[in-house]
């Protein structure tokens, strides 16, 4: 099936935590999610972090991210 993206660049306070939100939601839903953005954040969590929280550690590679939505359904690929 087709992967819901969602970019996590630039996000206001609260708005990385709605993106986990939404990706959470969206894996509820049977839909894989590939996020995509940086590690760190200046206006407080970054969704990476929160996304670590949740035990969905940021893909090392694009071929890791695939494996990830593979099996998983959620991946999150760190730009630069």
């Amino acid at each position: 099936g087709r992967v819901i993206s969602i970019p996590v660049y630039g996000l206001a306070r609260d708005e990385a935590a709605f993106a986990v939100l939404l990706a959470a939601f969206l894996r509820r839903l049977d839909l894989p999610v590939l996020l995509h953005g940086p590690l760190d954040s200046s206006e407080g969590p970054s969704a990476a972090s929160l996304l670590r929280e949740l035990g969905a550690l940021p893909s090392a590679c694009l071929a890791d991210a695939s494996r990830e939505l593979r099996d998983h359904g959620l991946a999150f690929v760190p730009t630069a």
